[in-house]
């Protein structure tokens, strides 16, 4: 496993890709990453250049008392909300 791992890099898998397809089809999704804003666009995603700039787009369209979610570590988290229950 680790050699196809050091050979093959992360790769995602189907659920990682179905879980964010969802999430995206539901919520605006902004992501400040290292990835190449054009690659980005085409995982169906928002790129934005820094996490303040992704605050100040999210505060600017939300509605008074709306929620804000930050993911640190987003690669690595699904997030489960009361309406998924």
């Amino acid at each position: 496993m680790f050699d196809t791992f050091k050979r093959e890099g992360f790769l995602v898998g189907p659920h990682k890709a179905y879980q964010v397809a969802r999430d995206a089809s539901r919520v605006r999704t902004l992501i400040v990453s290292e990835m190449q804003p054009d690659f980005v666009r085409r995982l169906l995603l928002n790129p934005v250049p820094s996490l303040n700039e992704a605050l100040w787009i999210a505060l600017h369209d939300l509605s008074r008392g709306a929620q804000i979610g930050v993911m640190p570590a987003a690669n690595s988290t699904i997030p489960v909300t009361t309406a998924d229950h």
